[in-house]
């Protein structure tokens, strides 16, 4: 009985896992993009002020390039959660152990 209760427990640990990372990998972009534009902003009116006679166009080309360097970042983070689409071959052997294997675990749940 008290096993039955830890597996159930685990499982929903397991889930809320995977929930808070997705939130922290989101609130990690959400707060990378924030902070580099700032930044860009920043060193774009310093840019402006001193070498272009207070132009917009250093400060919208600094901000573009931050938040492009932000968004890229943020692909990058995502990217270790989807499947790279590479196709791998295993023998019939391997398939059958591997099927086997899922059949024992299933049955001792």
């Amino acid at each position: 009985m008290s096993s039955d209760i830890t597996t159930t427990e685990s499982k929903q640990q397991q889930q809320i896992a995977s929930e808070a990372q997705l939130g922290a990998k989101w609130d990690r972009c959400f707060t990378n993009m924030l902070v580099h534009t700032g930044v860009g902003a920043g060193v774009g009116i310093v840019l402006s002020l001193i070498f272009f006679k207070r132009r917009m166009a250093p400060v919208y080309l600094s901000t573009g390039f931050a938040i492009g360097t932000a968004y890229q970042q943020c692909q990058d983070d995502f990217a270790s959660a989807r499947a790279t689409g590479k196709v791998v071959r295993i023998s019939e052997a391997a398939l059958q152990q591997f099927v086997q294997q899922q059949e024992k675990q299933q049955k001792q749940q």
